[in-house]
């Protein structure tokens, strides 16, 4: 059975990148809030990048229709970008793709983001398409799932994956500390994958996991309001991960006779520092494994489900694995889900 493999990648940001402080001084007056300053500290966050090229947009709470209006006028310029870079690095054209999936939690229409993005490329008619939404930070695994299957069926097929998400969108007139944490974490950007054989090369997916405690839903939430979708990050969440993530990662190592050792690359979800600082703990990650996920949520913030493939090209570029390497991937979402995936190079 062929497995699949992860032939280019791509990422993108919008043109407009702020300092955190500058995000946080631009929205006093949505906020009110004399310790919002500290809460964006906090975050360990550096920059991020917003689709509006000001502050200004948000000043008078835009409803739900005009921000979703915003959506599906920046989404699809940005995805492109990124679609481009990874049909280029897989030495394809939009032609050659079979299949489209998109992954977003922040916007929808109908007909959506694909059949404008596959319009502008000219891909084609026959075009097999799928939307994945309501999946928040984890949705690129379930799409890489799906990409899977599709080579297992058809081992000449190749997958676009597309994720996109503006999260800075959906910021909130409200006071409260969990929105302006959420405020404070949450930014705009895009990340592609081309998926299709492994056998003559390419990043190989060969398992993956996934694990929803239904106990917990509302730990991690992002329900549409008038204005918006207003989300909820429960402070339980890090401290979650943290007994329910090595077990999982265990299952998938026995399962393919591995120990946690022979794992030499980490491409952990960066959901925030808290989170990524349990982890290294639990997992026992000494060798500064997480620098890749840190230095992402650092420089961007969390993207939701395009943060992965960031942190997955990072790894790539800067830590070169050589043919052999073995990766965990880890993505986290509403439910509360997580997934895992293991890699070889």
């Amino acid at each position: 059975m062929p497995h699949s493999a992860i032939l280019g990648i791509g990422t993108a940001v919008p043109d407009h990148g702020f300092e955190q402080m500058d995000i946080c001084a631009g929205l006093e007056s949505t906020f009110n809030n004399r310790r919002a300053p500290a809460v964006f500290r906090a975050t360990d966050v550096e920059k991020r990048h917003i689709v509006h090229e000001t502050l200004d947009w948000y000043a008078a709470n835009p409803s739900n229709s005009i921000r979703l209006e915003a959506y599906m006028t920046y989404a699809p310029p940005l995805g492109i970008k990124a679609v481009q870079q990874a049909l280029e690095q897989a030495e394809l054209t939009p032609a050659d793709i079979d299949t489209f999936i998109v992954a977003s939690c922040t916007g929808v229409d109908c007909p959506g983001v694909d059949v404008k993005i596959a319009n502008t490329l000219n891909m084609s008619p026959y075009l097999r398409r799928a939307t994945i939404v309501g999946m928040g930070c984890q949705a690129l695994m379930p799409s890489l799932y799906q990409a899977g299957n599709n080579v297992t069926v058809n081992p000449h097929s190749k997958t676009l994956i597309l994720t996109v998400e503006l999260c800075t969108l959906h910021i909130q007139h409200d006071r409260g500390i969990k929105n302006i944490l959420g405020s404070a974490l949450f930014s705009d950007g895009a990340s592609a994958v081309v998926v299709g054989n492994g056998t003559n090369g390419g990043l190989r997916l060969l398992d993956t996991l996934t694990y929803s405690d239904y106990q917990t839903p509302e730990e991690l939430s992002f329900h549409p309001g008038d204005t918006g979708y207003k989300i909820f990050l429960s402070g339980q969440i890090p401290d979650l991960l943290q007994v329910q993530v090595p077990p999982l990662v265990e299952q998938v190592l026995y399962r393919n006779k591995l120990q946690l050792t022979d794992i030499k690359h980490w491409a952990i979800h960066p959901g925030g520092m808290k989170i990524l600082d349990n982890l290294e703990q639990v997992l026992e990650l000494d060798n500064n494994e997480l620098q890749y996920s840190r230095s992402i949520l650092r420089e961007y913030g969390n993207m939701s489900s395009a943060t992965l493939l960031f942190v997955l090209e990072r790894i790539i570029q800067r830590a070169q694995p050589i043919p052999g390497d073995y990766g965990i991937m880890l993505g986290f979402g509403p439910g509360l889900t997580i997934e895992v995936g293991l890699l070889q190079w």
